[in-house]
Formats: C-alpha cells, structure tokens, sequence
C-alpha cells in the first residue's frame, strides 16, 4: 500500500477514522464493521493489481488458467482451494480488477472473522472502543493487510481462525474444520497435527516433558 503515494494514504487515514467515530456515535458496530471491511477489500484489491511485483499479480493472472480446467483435474491439485476459487470466479468475469478484488474480499471476510472473534470476547467496559480496535487491526498489522502470499497468508489466516473459535469460545467443530487448512496451503500438514497433538499429550501424567523433547 505504500506504493500509493501520500494522498491515498491521507484519503485512507481519513476514512478509517472518521468510520471509527461514527461507529462509536451510532453503536451499530458490528454491521458497518463488516461492510467497511468490504469497502477496504475493494481499496486494496483495486490497487493491488498496480503492484506486478507482488505475488497477489501472479495469482490473479494465473487465475484465469483454471477458467476451462475441469473438476476433476482441479481436486487433484495438492492444495485445490486456489485453483477452485479462480475457477468460480472466472466464470463470471476475467477481468483482472474483478478477479482481484474477489481474492481480496475472500481473505478479508476471514482475517474479519479471526479479529470479531477476540473483540467479541472484551470486557464489557471496553466495548467502546471496538471500533478503534478494527481501525488498528486494519490499518496497522501490515503483515495481514498487505495481501501478497495469498494461498499461504490466507490458510494462516484461517487456521487462526479456527484456533480462536475453539480456544476462545470452545467450538469444538472448529478444531475438525482446521483439518482442512492443507487444502489452501499444503504446509498447514505439519501444523495442524499441533493441536491434535497437545490434546493427546494434554491427558497425559509427563505431558510437560513430552511437550519439551518434542520442540527441542
């Protein structure tokens, strides 16, 4: 996003916070928060596709190689997701600002999710503030609002998800849906064996020292 120069940025600025105070003077948060989230996907996907360097160029241009792929060839890919979003997608349009900002509206619905989840669970007396909460979870964690690794920041980004839901507010199916994140990444195999893991480990009378010969 720093590629946009500094009137974007003071437009973008801008707007974040004069959302945030409108949140915090109407009290309909959770609604508006989820359609500003929309209307960032569009910011960013617009002019990500201004960035040929980035990752999210190749993704986005790969795409509408997948548009005449037939299923079956797509669900033999070792992480289909991708290949199967591109491939709905494009059916409707090949259009690269519209691809893009399909790609960026997906991965913002579910970093949306991952943040509802721990502002959900604030004090009571901090609900005030939940706006500035989104404001700062939008504008600030750059590792998750400059989307270049889609696949990879995309399956973190899900898999955290379904983490917080089961750690947070004890949704077991959670637990069960992680299962899946290989199939956006496939390098989520190693990783979601860890909470599987822990619970195993976890009923155990030397769990802590397991725990400690296994990372060490």
């Amino acid at each position: 996003l720093s590629s946009l120069g500094t009137p974007h940025f003071f437009f973008f600025f801008s707007y974040l916070t004069l959302w945030s105070v409108g949140l915090v003077i109407r009290h309909k948060i959770y609604n508006k928060i989820l359609q500003n989230f929309f209307f960032f996907a569009v910011f960013v996907g617009i002019n990500m596709y201004d960035l040929p360097t980035s990752d999210m160029y190749k993704y986005v241009t790969s795409s509408v190689e997948y548009k005449d792929v037939p299923m079956q060839k797509i669900f033999l890919e070792k992480d289909f997701v991708y290949p199967l979003l591109s491939k709905i997608i494009t059916q409707f349009s090949s259009n690269f600002y519209f691809v893009t900002v399909c790609f960026t509206t997906i991965y913002f619905t579910v970093y949306y999710k991952c943040v509802k989840v721990v502002s959900s669970n604030i004090h009571s007396n901090y609900k005030t503030y939940i706006p500035w909460f989104y404001t700062f979870a939008l504008y600030t964690i750059l590792s998750f609002t400059v989307v270049t690794a889609f696949r990879y920041n995309l399956a973190v980004l899900y898999f955290s998800w379904c983490m917080l839901e089961y750690v947070i507010n004890g949704k077991k199916k959670f637990l069960y849906l992680s299962i899946l994140t290989p199939f956006i990444h496939f390098s989520f195999l190693f990783y979601i064996v860890l909470p599987f893991g822990y619970l195993f480990i976890n009923k155990l009378k030397y769990r802590t020292n397991i725990a400690l010969l296994i990372f060490v």
